[in-house]
């Protein structure tokens, strides 16, 4: 009989700390992370920051391009890191003028239009980075 109840009691003791006592314990262990890493921690925390290529493909889009470009220059990361590439691939609106308007964004305009993929090829080309990021102009 009594070695029911120690089984018994044994089993609701693990029940319980899966759900209620791994919880807390890792609560408690990154509580006690966070403590020691501000002790300790001088370095920032991305200390990598590998050079990106942004590449932005657009087509008639005069109307959102603004806000794409102002969004992008709020980006939180290295400006000296991060070159920006846009193309505009047979837009017939004022696009590649607005975009033209910044320096520090290699345009790419192409009066045909050859699709969205062939403008992303296109601007492979001139990628010289190891990390590339696609971006869409239009909200969603």
């Amino acid at each position: 009989m009594m070695a029911w109840k120690i089984l018994f009691w044994f089993c609701l003791l693990v029940i319980g700390y899966s759900y209620l006592g791994y919880g807390m314990l890792m609560f408690l262990l990154v509580q006690l992370k966070k403590v020691f890493a501000r002790r300790t921690s001088s370095q920032a925390p991305f200390a990598f920051e590998p050079e990106v290529s942004l590449v932005v493909a657009a087509y008639n889009e005069e109307e959102f391009i603004e806000k794409k470009i102002a969004n992008t220059f709020e980006l939180e990361y290295d400006p000296a890191k991060l070159k920006l590439i846009f193309i505009t691939d047979g837009s017939t609106d004022s696009t590649a003028a607005i975009i033209g308007r910044y320096h520090n964004i290699l345009l790419l305009h192409q009066d045909a239009r050859r699709g969205k993929v062939a403008a992303m090829n296109r601007a492979m080309d001139f990628v010289k980075t190891e990390v590339v990021i696609f971006r869409m102009p239009t909200p969603y």
